[in-house]
């Protein structure tokens, strides 16, 4: 099975689209992948599954393993204010995140990728941790070096900038993006399909 297939069986288990493409790959076959996939009963989910399955669906879109998610709610639950608030403004504000959503990549995983091999800076300096922090006020820029390359030419420009969200600010002409502030929960989309109430009674 080929990486694009595996997408989009995930996307099919979850019942939601998780990886981040512009094409719903829901949009033709909504059942849970497999042969038996049609033919399934609909059993009333337990409580647990329920749970289960809105942790998946964050960690997936966020294209996080396990132990460093849980990390994140843990983190925000042992802060003062709203876990759930806090745990999102950790995600969207993790480099790749950003990078994402400044539109210099069309998925979260291409995004890690490009982080990792150092093509962006963070105020003036090397950033190659796709879980690096940002903090309101930091510049993302793009290598200079990396400007030139095919790839950016070709394909990131088609995207950067292209429906931002309001807490960053991209600079098209310069490839660089601002972190104005920290989002609230509701400027956040994914959030309406999600009940981040149930992620936090999982790892309760």
């Amino acid at each position: 099975m080929s990486i694009k297939q595996k997408k989009v069986a995930l996307s099919r288990k979850l019942g939601m689209n998780v990886v981040g493409t512009h094409r719903d790959p829901l949009a033709r076959r909504k059942h849970p992948p497999g042969q038996h996939g049609t033919n399934m009963r609909r059993r009333k989910s337990s409580d647990y599954k329920v749970r289960l399955v809105e942790k998946q669906r964050l960690r997936a879109i966020y294209n996080l393993k396990e132990r460093k998610f849980a990390s994140y709610v843990r983190e925000s639950k042992n802060k003062k204010g709203s876990s759930e608030q806090i745990l999102m403004q950790l995600l969207e504000s993790r480099l790749d995140t950003v990078a994402l959503k400044s539109g210099f990549a069309r998925t979260q995983r291409e995004a890690r990728q490009l982080v990792v091999h150092g093509h962006f800076y963070v105020n003036g300096r090397k950033a190659d941790k796709p879980s690096f922090a940002c903090r309101p006020g930091d510049v993302i820029s793009l290598k200079p070096g990396s400007m030139k390359k095919t790839f950016f030419k070709e394909k990131v420009s088609e995207v950067i900038g292209r429906g931002s969200p309001r807490w960053i600010i991209v600079n098209q002409d310069k490839w660089t993006a601002k972190y104005e502030r920290y989002p609230e929960v509701n400027e956040i989309p994914i959030t309406e399909e999600l009940n981040l109430g149930y992620i936090m009674e999982y790892y309760a």
